[in-house]
């Protein structure tokens, strides 16, 4: 249909590209309803992924078919019924479980910052520089875990761009567990400042190992 209409102009005669045009139009008509009525009719997003799922699976089971499948699960489930047996016939050996609230102290004691530091509970703050001098941050530990942390208070400029940080880079702190975390695009100053603030505001709080540095 392309080429028909891109050589028009060599064809002979007047508007002699639009016979053939038009019977190209029809013929694409005629094979689009014939691959429609293929499919069973136009397909949305979710029954395309469906059917490329199914056609994935069955893909798959033709490669590698289900019997070693089923044979391994025989297999183990004989292999665990020797042992359930066995062990039937002898001794049977008490099986001690952790305590509920030994686990949970470790849980909760679990070191921040890939396991190097442990911190004292309490709040703190911290003061770093920005794009402005004076960023001051609120820094939140309960059982060595980062809380909360808020902006108090700063001098940057331009709300634009320092406001998404503002908001970002604490909610960021907090979800990783670490102040160590990306900078925010068009705010680099406030965000490294937020993060140094952070660190400052740690400090004091450090039982042992070391806190990260920009």
């Amino acid at each position: 249909m392309g080429l028909t209409y891109f050589l028009r102009k060599m064809l002979r005669g007047k508007c002699a590209w639009i016979k053939p045009h038009r019977w190209l139009t029809v013929v694409l008509i005629v094979f689009l309803g014939v691959h429609l009525w293929e499919v069973g009719g136009i397909m949305g997003p979710e029954a395309f992924f469906n059917s490329s799922l199914k056609e994935v699976e069955a893909s798959v089971e033709k490669l590698y078919g289900t019997k070693t499948v089923s044979a391994t699960a025989a297999d183990q489930s004989n292999s665990v019924a020797a042992e359930n047996s066995s062990a039937s016939t002898t001794e049977s050996t008490p099986v001690t479980t952790p305590d509920a609230s030994v686990t949970d102290t470790v849980v909760t004691k679990a070191n921040l910052f890939l396991g190097s530091v442990d911190l004292q509970d309490g709040t703190y703050t911290g003061v770093a520089e920005g794009y402005g001098p004076e960023l001051t941050v609120s820094v939140t530990v309960a059982e060595n875990v980062i809380t909360d942390v808020s902006v108090v208070s700063h001098n940057e400029n331009n709300v634009k761009y320092y406001g998404k940080a503002i908001d970002a880079v604490p909610a960021a702190i907090i979800a990783a567990q670490t102040p160590l975390v990306d900078t925010v695009s068009g705010a680099t100053y406030t965000s490294t400042g937020i993060m140094q603030a952070v660190i400052n505001a740690l400090e004091p709080a450090v039982i042992s190992g070391t806190l990260p540095s920009l």
